[in-house]
């Protein structure tokens, strides 16, 4: 090593004095004792000893026997560097070179190495070389560059030899010479140098001055890439894959490309994906090269981004996933893909994974169009016809269109012969037409050879020639297309010019070709002129000769009325139906099918002119007499008449269609049952048609049918696989968001209203009836908790399960749940069956039911049992809202709040509801809107976070790297750039969502506030929200005096956040059950053993897990490459100290990983510990296959994933081994079943199987609260909140943003002071904590005031100690 070669010049260049203290300390480091080094080295360069003052600065940039410190490191190597030691003023240059400790600065960095190579330090001569060369701080000049890259040479260094070839070989300051730079590239590659060794190669690969080698190529290339050299491994790669110049070889090929691509290659990495996608030489694994995608989609490669977007759509190989796919294309549209935005501009146009947007469609075509994108010329061709999110405009439909036909696009071809040939919007041109027919039927589309054929027979725009119109025939024959539209309108039109020459024009006989040439004319080719004037000739034949009441007559009298209709003649059409609906009942009778759905017709007319009472009548009316005369499954019901009512006109609904829809969703019940898909959707229309008409608290009580089966769907969901179960997860919160939407217009709507109301079978006052509304919004606004609540839940409920011996009974109630879904499922398809006309299934259906219903039995008796056994089970499995009389104590519930304390859930605005908030105490309760869209509050809550959390405003530009967040309110011209805090912001947010003065009646007067934020909200650290309009003006936000003035609600109120409702039934049980076991003060855990390039705390962030999943299990191989954070192991040290922990009470390095977390667990530290701080990585619950979690990282095992035994922590899986190929899906099937898997990550499922007695668990991550880029759903790490409850913590302390070293250093032990004295609930010990630190005058001079938030309120409180009175 460069530095150890110096180590070894001082020896000779010491005085005999200073030599054998020296020595002392050398020899000392040399063998590792650093301690003893240090002791030797310290004192001399305390005392100013350059050459022991070198050392120091080595010790601290390497962590040899100190933590490790840059600040230190610069420190040290500065005074030295002063007093002339050129290993230092290397080392400074180097810093001020790449911006290690140090502002990244050229000038800086040529002063220190131009001191350093003066006195022939070859390194530093090498770097002044490069700044030459490169022009960096200095005038580029290739000769001073090449004069000391010489100089460096003539030392032996290999980088400057290597730098010369470059300049030869590139002809930089020289004339090009191939032959010179091969020289100095063997001189270079002789002492080991990989890039020399990698340019050889490639002069060998292309025969630059050397002759084509091959064999060559491959030997240097692999020397480069043994030693690690990226493009090297990816050459080497090709060389196996292709068999050149080493034997073809897809295991070593696959090999290098890895090696290439985990250093960040993206090209390798897509290279990768595309062998696994495609099966090159190893089996076809989509989810493998998915993952390698990902890896170079995530570092911005577009054609990775593009192919992501494809295989989420496509779904081969995994599931489809529409939303995701559009996330891609979007990525990969943005960097002007034109693939991906023609792939967009295609999912706006039908809405697939995203909402449907013409104009937006339009755009993205256009953008891909330019490009030269066939496909969107040719979608944008039909955008501009069609005026989809475009005016209309033929000329440029046609000019895209001919783009696109050019360039082979079949459609656009045959879209121009179509246009030529009919001329209806541009000058008809037959020979045109021919020609554009052609050049598709060349490409074999059907359907032009088909047209080709026909102008061939009979010489359109062609000569006449019979040969090649067989010919064209026969080819479109051959695909299954016989005639074309034109060959069945003109045998049409001869027929009847047949029948006119030998019957007259009056023939009985023309009929029948003018109802096909109509029907051709309407549904081939959508002219609807050409088809009503066919249709009114026939009709008008028919009925001269057959009569008025002959079926022939009222066919034709149909389809005229239909025609009409879509030209825009409503009111004819509807007289046209009126007359045709009552002679259908006198000829065909008014039971009859045809008579029916005539009817249904009719009233679907009736309604687009208004007329509603008639159109409602005559509809219910058909339904009534298909339902008594052909059953209420037959298709004429459930398909015609039911598709026509549910389709009617409600942009504008009326009562009577409201009628006909309820009478639509009955018979929809008694057909599909009422848990079916098809019920809930018409009900819902129901309920939206209601309110559309003010029929409010009708629409809550459809809802609250919805509700209810929602709720029946939420039980059996935990046998559900995790794609199934999610989407019932995401219904049922949807339908208790509208119940609560729909509860609260009610309430607006009659806030006037006096008497009683009827509602859901009672007479309720209008006082009692608000009170119901928002108690029941209440409850249901709190249904449907996220994927990992569920996965936590079950899996504690599991555990206890087993522990209980009740493990067989809970697979077996399981079971029969799987059972009585695919039931319901079977019985749904026969039931469609039969309503299409199958009745031989009746027998079979018959059957279904019966079994269905002896499962519903044998399940609720299984329920019962377990509850009869394990009462808290169904609680356990599925956490139950919690109700307003278990919160207030009444009805036999113990009170889960205190008279000091208010709860306040708040639900955000999503899905196109209005966002709620509830306040609740002992003294009433309250609901309000919150005045907010869902943009607008995202975009306050990423404003607010970026003037907190050191990602914007708030950031200093010369931030200490050892430092967690800072920031500066010092305005001198040299204090670093910041932007204060916008306490007006703060201010806005507190009115709009906790201001409204029904909220503010509830919790007046009460210190302790639990919050309960759903989703985005969950990201909102409510501490800095201030209560009233902040004085000072804009300067104020600067001042550290106006601060410390300011109203804020965390100084205000000791405030607490919990997960979920339900989390407070955890809490508040569990703190009435679970005390006295704790009697160790402290468990810490930090610092893991990643192998990762070293980051600061500033890089402490939390990670997107997806890419850390292989299924159920994660990969330790992906979360060994974390950057290592060595600032976490110096907090869990000082805390440790602090807080007087016992010996084995923190896990550090290779010790901070799951088994040695479980053995703390078995032995007691981590089970009886008070305080307990987890300080690492926190991955972001995503969408990795198998699981939905969020995790805490850990030091990964060394041999692949093991199963851990909590009774036994320290067994190895006997049964497993790390390189049985088995090993993978053994493992998934344990981690599935609840079992605690060592790979490296700390799931919430695994952390709700710990046995905790902890007051305080402090979660030392970046954003653990939840992050700031939350989505309605979202709920970032807060589910391990939930799986910490579980384990038997009673409060978490998290982070929204990273912590101040100087803050954490004074925040936590004093909060946790205050807590232990059990005068003061937690969260008011935090909240004292937080006024201390806020009046903290100390840090004002330095700029970094402890007066901002981002000081003093990083941390939140999560969870709820015993009841605050």
């Amino acid at each position: 090593m460069r530095l150890f070669r110096i180590i070894g010049l001082l020896l000779l260049l010491s005085s005999p004095a200073f030599a054998q203290d020296f020595d002392k300390g050398y020899e000392a480091a040399i063998a590792g004792d650093f301690e003893a080094a240090l002791g030797d080295l310290r004192p001399l360069a305390e005392e100013g000893h350059p050459r022991a003052q070198f050392l120091m600065g080595y010790f601290y940039r390497t962590g040899s026997g100190v933590a490790q410190n840059i600040d230190e490191s610069v420190r040290w190597f500065f005074l030295s560097a002063e007093q002339g030691h050129k290993g230092s003023q290397y080392q400074l240059g180097s810093f001020y070179y790449a911006g290690v400790g140090v502002p990244q600065n050229d000038e800086e960095a040529y002063k220190w190495f131009r001191l350093a190579a003066d006195q022939g330090d070859y390194d530093s001569q090498v770097y002044l070389g490069v700044l030459y060369q490169y022009g960096r701080s200095v005038p580029q000049d290739f000769a001073e560059a090449a004069r000391w890259y010489h100089l460096a040479s003539d030392q032996g260094s290999d980088r400057a030899q290597h730098q010369l070839g470059d300049m030869y070989y590139f002809g930089l300051g020289f004339e090009q010479d191939f032959e010179t730079a091969f020289d100095w590239y063997t001189r270079a590659a002789s002492k080991e140098n990989m890039y020399s060794q990698a340019q050889i190669g490639e002069m060998h690969e292309t025969g630059s001055w050397v002759p084509v080698d091959m064999a060559k190529a491959a030997h240097w290339y692999l020397l480069a890439a043994e030693q690690g050299h990226e493009f090297a491994q990816a050459k080497i790669g090709v060389f196996y894959q292709e068999g050149t110049g080493v034997p073809q070889d897809m295991n070593e090929a696959l090999r290098w490309y890895k090696m290439a691509a985990e250093q960040g290659n993206t090209s390798v990495q897509y290279l990768i994906g595309d062998i696994y996608r495609e099966g090159l030489g190893v089996p076809v694994d989509v989810v493998e090269a998915v993952r390698w995608y990902r890896l170079a989609a995530e570092q911005g490669l577009e054609d990775a981004q593009s192919i992501l977007g494809y295989i989420y759509y496509d779904g081969k190989g995994l599931p489809r996933d529409q939303v995701e796919a559009a996330k891609w294309y979007r990525l990969a549209a943005n960097q002007g893909s034109e693939t991906a935005q023609s792939k967009l501009g295609f999912m706006y146009f039908y809405g697939r994974g995203i909402k449907k947007n013409y104009a937006e469609s339009a755009h993205w075509y256009s953008l891909a169009a330019e490009q030269g994108n066939v496909s969107a010329q040719a979608q944008l061709g039909e955008i501009y016809f069609e005026a989809k999110g475009v005016p209309q405009d033929i000329e440029e439909a046609m000019r895209w269109y001919r783009l696109a036909a050019v360039n082979g696009n079949v459609e656009s071809q045959n879209f121009l012969g179509f246009e030529y040939y009919y001329g209806k919007n541009i000058p008809k041109d037959l020979v045109e037409a021919a020609s554009w027919y052609r050049l598709a039927a060349e490409q074999g589309d059907a359907e032009a050879q088909s047209n080709l054929s026909f102008m061939y027979s009979y010489g359109r725009g062609v000569p006449q020639d019979f040969a090649a119109a067989d010919h064209w025939l026969r080819l479109a024959a051959d695909q299954g297309q016989f005639e074309s539209p034109k060959q069945i309108i003109q045998d049409a039109e001869d027929q009847i010019e047949l029948l006119e020459l030998q019957y007259g024009v009056d023939a009985l006989e023309k009929m029948h070709p003018l109802m096909t040439l109509g029907d051709v004319y309407d549904v081939d080719l959508n002219f609807v002129e050409e088809a009503l004037a066919a249709y009114q000739e026939g009709f008008a034949l028919a009925q001269a000769i057959l009569g008025d009441d002959h079926e022939r007559t009222l066919e034709f009298k149909s389809k005229v009325a239909t025609a009409s209709y879509n030209l825009g003649h409503i009111k004819a059409a509807a007289e046209l139906r009126r007359d045709l609906v009552s002679r259908s009942k006198r000829v065909l009778g008014p039971t009859d099918k045809l008579t029916l759905i005539r009817m249904g017709t009719l009233s679907f007319n009736l309604t687009s002119l208004g007329l509603d009472v008639e159109a409602n009548r005559l509809m219910k009316e058909g339904l009534q007499i298909a339902t008594s005369v052909y059953g209420e499954d037959d298709f004429s019901v459930t398909g015609k008449l039911g598709t026509l009512a549910f389709g009617s006109n409600f942009d504008e609904p009326s009562e009577h269609q409201v009628d006909t829809l309820k009478f639509v969703t009955e018979a929809y019940k008694e057909n599909y049952g009422t848990r079916s898909e098809n019920v809930l959707k018409v009900q819902a229309e129901l309920a939206n048609a209601m309110t559309d008409i003010g029929m409010h608290l009708s629409s809550v009580e459809v809802w609250a049918e919805i509700v209810e089966v929602q709720q029946d769907n939420l039980r059996l969901s935990s046998s559900f696989d995790e794609e199934i179960r999610g989407i019932v997860i995401k219904d049922a919160k949807k339908a208790g968001l509208n119940f609560a939407e729909a509860a609260w217009n009610t309430h607006a709507f009659q806030k006037m209203s006096t008497g009683s109301q009827p509602y859901r079978g009672q007479e309720l006052t209008v006082q009692d009836l608000h009170s119901a509304l928002i108690t029941e919004a209440f409850v249901t606004v709190q249904m449907g908790q996220n994927k990992t609540a569920h996965a936590v839940a079950r899996s504690k409920a599991k555990l206890s399960l087993k522990q209980a011996g009740l493990h067989d009974l809970f697979v077996a109630y399981e079971t029969k749940q799987k059972a009585l879904r695919d039931l319901g499922r079977e019985i749904a398809n026969q039931l469609t069956f039969r309503a299409k006309g199958n009745l031989k299934n009746d027998g079979k259906i018959v059957v279904l039911q019966e079994e269905r219903d002896r499962a519903v039995v044998e399940l609720q008796v299984l329920g019962d049992n377990l509850k009869e056994k394990f009462p808290r089970f169904f609680d356990a499995i599925l956490p139950q809202p919690v109700s307003v009389d278990e919160l207030l104590g009444r009805e036999d519930f113990a009170p889960l709040l205190g008279e000091n304390e208010a709860l306040i859930l708040l639900s955000p605005p999503q899905d196109g509801v209005r966002g709620k908030v509830w306040a609740i105490s002992l003294d009433g309760m309250a609901w309000a809107e919150i005045p907010l869209s869902q943009a607008e509050l995202h975009g306050s809550l990423r404003t607010l976070h970026a003037m907190l959390d050191g990602g914007g405003a708030t950031q200093t530009a010369a931030l200490a790297p050892n430092s967690r967040g800072a920031f500066s309110l010092d305005e001198s011209e040299d204090a670093p750039s910041q932007a204060g805090f916008d306490r007006f912001l703060a201010f806005d947010l507190f009115q709009d969502l906790l201001g409204d003065l029904a909220i503010q009646s509830v919790v007046k007067g009460k210190s302790e506030w639990i919050l309960a934020p759903q989703g985005m909200l969950l990201s909102l650290p409510f501490a800095t929200l201030v209560t009233e309009f902040p004085q000072g003006g804009e300067a104020g936000n600067l001042d550290p005096t106006a601060l410390r003035a300011t109203s804020w609600l965390g100084i205000e109120k000791a405030l607490s956040i919990v997960p979920a409702v339900s989390s407070l039934r955890v809490l508040r049980r569990s703190s009435k059950e679970g005390a006295g076991r704790a009697d160790q003060p402290f468990f810490g855990l930090g610092d893991p053993a990643f192998d990762g390039a070293t980051g600061d705390d500033l890089q402490l962030s939390s990670v997107v897990a997806d890419t850390y999943f292989r299924s159920s299990v994660g990969d330790p191989d992906k979360v060994r490459g974390l950057a290592r954070l060595p600032g976490t192991r110096l907090e869990i040290e000082s805390l440790a100290a602090i807080f007087d922990a016992k010996e084995g009470a923190i896990l550090l390095g290779s010790d901070a990983s799951e088994r040695h977390l479980a053995k703390a667990q078995h032995s007691g530290p981590l089970s009886r510990s008070k305080v307990i701080v987890l300080a690492t990585h926190g991955l972001m619950a995503g969408a990795f296959d198998g699981l939905s979690e969020p995790a805490l990282a850990m030091s990964p095992p060394k041999c692949g994933p093991m199963l851990i035994y909590p009774d036994a922590p320290l067994k190895m899986s006997t049964n497993l081994n790390c390189h049985d190929e088995g090993v993978g899906l053994a493992l998934e099937a344990a981690a599935r079943e609840g079992a605690w898997v060592d790979d490296g990550l700390l799931t919430a499922s695994e952390v709700a199987q710990l046995d905790l007695d902890a007051d305080w668990v402090i979660l030392s991550a970046c954003d653990t609260a939840a992050g700031e880029n939350q989505n309605p759903d979202a709920e970032g790490l807060s589910g391990l909140a939930r799986a910490f409850f579980f384990a038997g913590a009673r409060s978490l302390l998290v982070s929204h943003w990273p912590v101040r070293d100087d803050v954490a250093a004074k925040l936590t032990p004093d909060a946790v002071a205050r807590s232990a004295t059990g005068t003061m609930t937690r969260s008011e010990a935090f909240r004292q904590a937080m006024a201390a630190l806020l009046e903290d005058e100390s840090a004002d001079a330095t700029g970094y005031s402890f007066a901002h938030p981002s000081a003093w309120a990083p941390f939140q409180v999560t969870g709820t100690g015993p009841i605050s009175q």
